[in-house]
C-alpha cells in the first residue's frame, strides 16, 4: 500500500471498502417523503495513495465512460423487472 491520508487510513482500519458521494440527502429526503428508491453507484476510481496512479477528474471521467455500457445494460435489466 502507498502513503494514504488519514481519512483513508481511518476509514480502512474501520473495515470500509468503498464510499460514494452524494447519495445519503437524497436518500433521506426520499425517505421523508416516503417514496421508494433505489441506489445505484458506480465507482470510478480509487483513494488516493491506494494506487500509484495519481488522481484526477480525467481518470475519473475515462473510467465512468469505460464501465458506462455495462452500468447502462444492468439499469436496464433492473428497470425492466420493476
Amino acid at each position: 500500500m502507498y502513503e494514504t491520508n488519514a481519512e483513508i487510513q481511518n476509514m480502512i482500519s474501520h473495515g470500509v471498502s468503498a464510499v460514494g458521494m452524494s447519495t445519503v440527502p437524497e436518500v433521506v429526503m426520499a425517505h421523508n417523503l416516503e417514496v421508494d428508491i433505489l441506489v445505484l453507484a458506480l465507482m470510478s476510481n480509487y483513494g488516493v495513495g491506494l494506487t500509484k496512479e495519481p488522481l484526477s477528474h480525467e481518470i475519473v471521467l475515462e473510467n465512468s465512460k469505460k464501465y458506462n455500457k455495462n452500468f447502462k445494460l444492468l439499469l436496464m435489466a433492473i428497470i425492466s423487472e420493476i
